[in-house]
């Protein structure tokens, strides 16, 4: 179990989503548009640590003198500002990703392919900041930090009941879990957000005994209109990392080595049509 699990750990951080950014007509001064920029991407990294060469890359075909700066950047799909600390592979998978389709068995926690349509079409901005939806950014990245060390001091909070675990992180492993995001260094995340805090996950009481929690129990709890037992899924199904989560996978097992770099274990829900 634990070398299942520590593959699953590597494979989740190695995956990445092929992106086609383009920059939004009403800013680039070449009547049929300039060239997208095609990059495949971490799922786990942020949209914001492209936009240094984003601006590289489009500064030629800005509109204007003024001066452009990286952090005034920002993303929308299908019009929609997408959250800049959101990891990219969450917002896909919240966006774009479309309704898995059974595979042909009968095994009732059988995987399910997405359908993808790839790359994932982004439009690039630098003006007009959406104040109502996004958070500035700020020229030192220093928004981006506490955002996601908030983010990570959160998960522990919910993880352990308290935030001291991730407090008293020494400067060096809070320096290195920030840049092993940015860099796509696996250890540094991996010891100080899973290994070093394990999750405590209680278990549901069932008469005098005890099950394991699992993802379809936790769903059943949560969203019973949607998930009406915890084996159920005609309705919706669980989708991480963009794959079908068995509803009979373990809940902590999950948040011990499919959690985002942040701690937080993201299931998206998808209702079929």
């Amino acid at each position: 179990m634990a070398a299942a699990s520590q593959t699953i750990k590597q494979q989740i951080w190695e995956g990445c989503l092929p992106l086609q950014i383009n920059l939004s007509k009403s800013e680039c001064r070449v009547f049929d548009k300039a060239d997208p920029y095609f990059i495949s991407f971490p799922r786990l990294s942020y949209l914001p640590f492209l936009l240094p060469r984003l601006l590289d890359f489009f500064k030629p075909y800005l509109i204007g003198s003024d001066p452009v700066y990286p952090y005034q950047g920002w993303f929308s799909f299908e019009g929609l500002p997408l959250k800049w600390h959101y990891p990219v592979g969450l917002l896909y998978d919240l966006y774009a990703s479309t309704e898995p389709a059974p595979e042909q068995g009968d095994d009732k926690d059988r995987r399910y392919p997405c359908r993808e349509t790839l790359p994932w079409k982004l439009t690039l901005h630098f003006q007009d900041w959406p104040d109502q939806e996004l958070v500035g950014l700020d020229e030192q990245g220093r928004v981006m930090h506490d955002f996601f060390m908030n983010s990570v001091k959160e998960a522990d909070f919910v993880r352990n009941g308290t935030g001291k675990s991730i407090m008293t992180l020494s400067r060096e492993d809070s320096n290195n879990l920030w840049t092993s995001i940015q860099e796509r260094s696996e250890k540094p995340s991996i010891k100080v957000v899973q290994s070093q805090f394990p999750p405590k996950i209680s278990t549901v009481s069932a008469g005098t005994e005890k099950q394991i929690q699992t993802i379809g129990t936790a769903l059943h709890s949560v969203v019973p209109s949607l998930f009406p037992d915890d084996k159920d899924t005609n309705m919706a199904t669980p989708i991480l990392h963009g794959a079908a989560v068995p509803m009979s996978a373990p809940l902590e097992e999950m948040a011990r080595c499919a959690a985002y770099a942040d701690g937080w274990l993201n299931i998206v829900v998808w209702m079929h049509g």
